[in-house]
């Protein structure tokens, strides 16, 4: 590759990543040059039960049918990208393995790299090597040119080697090198973080991606979607019209199914220090998880809130604990940060494995955290004792995780799951919850019961599905919309069950939606290059 591309390609990345604002969606998230050197490339996702489909199809199965499967592999999912990776360089400093992973900033960027030498093998007489292979080079290429010249860019080299020095004297500065985004008040978005092999996919797809995006942006009429159930149509209203996809076709708009390393983490973040001028929060939203919580939260519209029953004795907030109690970060400016919220989504399954976590409060061992094991995996690690402080802040948090729409453990269907004595009671009244807060044989497909009489599944984060009536879901219920073309509201009832055949973006919201918009730039850089 010419090194004028790839100095044409550095000083694009250099503006993008301080500067890029596309169609008025915010800035972007951290995809700085310096951050990613020190950081280095991203730790890959290992997938847990295999990688063929016959695996895939095991897996599901398991899952699908006990409960206590299904949340220890969530419980292991977290486990793996929790892994400490020890940044580049001299300095003593760990991050988690998801922030290692990249952003709609840096996705675009790569995009830039590899899109670039593909025109140029295919502008040259002999090209012949196959995109796998300039995808690998497009890698190496974009994080060496992520290593700072001082004679080149000498702002650069003084930055890095500045965040050094801060990392040296304070490791957990590292923690703050990536996964946040533009803020408002105390709250920071959740920002959402590809794993390379997800990465890969977005990149190396981009004819199929970018198909997807003309259709939308030609208009037309509305999606039509058919209801799983009864092959009704069900018009779901987009900004952007998009023809109709197969049945049963998942992500048509990659081209090609997704890798089952692929994972999606959406991250929520409170600013709990910071200079003077600037907001911060104090106490953190403590919410009741238990039974009584579940039931009182979930008679009154089915939204996250605090105090909803009239004996909870709980404290409604909590002070902000220190590192070992949650997940501090601290970054530029002396703003400091608590991880609230943690989305995570893997292909493991056709359908996809959810899991969610979310900051526990002062009952962080009851319910949903009842049956977490030890982080720290002695199969992975042998130094668990030496990562104690590491670890610590992360038995603060609660697990929920589906894998399905349909709940098929016979023992939790019966009303009576006995393991975990305060889990045990959360979930009974988790599965299918209705408005009125009482177990019911859930609202089933078009709204009749049905033959075997099990609940729908449910998943759950009060510091992300914050909005009205979102405690009542169970994470695929509302993906399953996920499309090509705009925003649109989510009818209630399909909250729990399967209503569409169809999942062009195979449940992404990020495909088009939120800040992220990872295909609109893709798109956007394709049609910037070929002009």
């Amino acid at each position: 590759m010419r090194w004028s591309l790839i100095l044409f390609l550095l000083i694009s990345s250099i503006f993008s990543a301080f500067s890029c604002k596309q169609r008025g969606r915010g800035a972007d998230p951290l995809a700085r040059p310096t951050e990613r050197k020190i950081l280095g490339p991203g730790v890959d996702y290992d997938p847990i039960g295999g990688t063929s489909d016959r695996d895939e199809l095991a897996l599901a199965d398991r899952l699908a049918d006990s409960f206590e499967a299904r949340r220890a592999h969530g419980w292991e999912v977290f486990r793996r990208v929790i892994r400490p990776v020890r940044i580049q360089g001299e300095v003593a400093a760990l991050v988690p393995t998801f922030q290692t992973w990249y952003d709609a900033g840096e996705v675009q960027e790569l995009f830039k790299v590899f899109y670039g030498m593909l025109r140029e093998e295919r502008a040259g007489a002999n090209g012949s090597r196959t995109r796998e292979e300039i995808f690998s080079a497009a890698w190496t290429s974009y994080h060496e040119m992520k290593s700072i010249d001082p004679e080149r860019n000498r702002p650069l080299y003084d930055r890095f080697q500045n965040l050094l020095g801060q990392i040296s004297s304070d490791p957990e500065r590292a923690g703050g090198l990536n996964g946040f985004g533009a803020t408002a008040g105390v709250n920071a978005r959740g920002v959402v973080l590809l794993s390379p092999q997800l990465t890969r996919a977005f990149v190396t797809n981009f004819e199929s991606i970018v198909r997807c995006q003309d259709q939308v942006t030609q208009g037309g009429m509305d999606t039509v979607r058919v209801r799983a159930d009864t092959g009704n149509q069900v018009t779901v209203s987009f900004s952007h019209g998009l023809q109709r996809f197969a049945d049963d076709e998942f992500g048509a708009c990659y081209g090609q199914p997704l890798p089952r390393g692929a994972v999606a983490v959406k991250l929520t973040w409170a600013r709990v220090a910071a200079p003077a001028s600037a907001s911060k929060v104090a106490a953190l939203a403590n919410f009741d998880t238990g039974e009584s919580g579940m039931r009182g939260m979930l008679a009154k519209s089915g939204t996250w809130r605090i105090g909803d029953q009239a004996d909870d004795e709980r404290p409604r907030t909590i002070p902000v604990p220190g590192n070992t109690g949650i997940y501090r970060v601290r970054v530029d400016g002396g703003h400091e940060w608590a991880l609230t919220g943690i989305h995570l989504t893997t292909r493991e399954t056709r359908e996809w494995v959810w899991v969610s976590l979310w900051w526990g409060g002062n009952s962080v061992a009851s319910d949903f955290g009842a049956d977490r094991p030890e982080l720290c995996d002695p199969g992975y690690t042998s130094n668990c004792a030496e990562l104690a402080n590491y670890y610590a802040p992360w038995s603060a948090y609660k697990m929920c995780v589906v894998s399905a729409w349909r709940e098929g453990d016979p023992v939790l269907n019966a009303g009576s799951p006995d393991q975990f004595e305060s889990m045990a009671g959360a979930a009974r009244w988790s599965p299918g919850l209705t408005a009125v807060g009482r177990v019911n044989r859930v609202v089933y497909l078009n709204n009749q019961r049905a033959s075997d009489g099990s609940f729908h599944t449910w998943c759950s984060n009060p510091f992300i599905e914050s909005d009205k009536g979102m405690a009542n879901s169970n994470c695929v219920g509302c993906h399953q919309f996920a499309s090509p073309g705009g925003a649109f509201n989510i009818p209630e009832h399909n909250r729990f069950e399967k209503a569409v055949k169809d999942f062009p973006t195979d449940f992404l919201w990020s495909f088009d939606s939120g800040v992220e918009h990872f295909a609109d730039r893709i798109a956007g850089v394709k049609r910037s290059m070929d002009f």
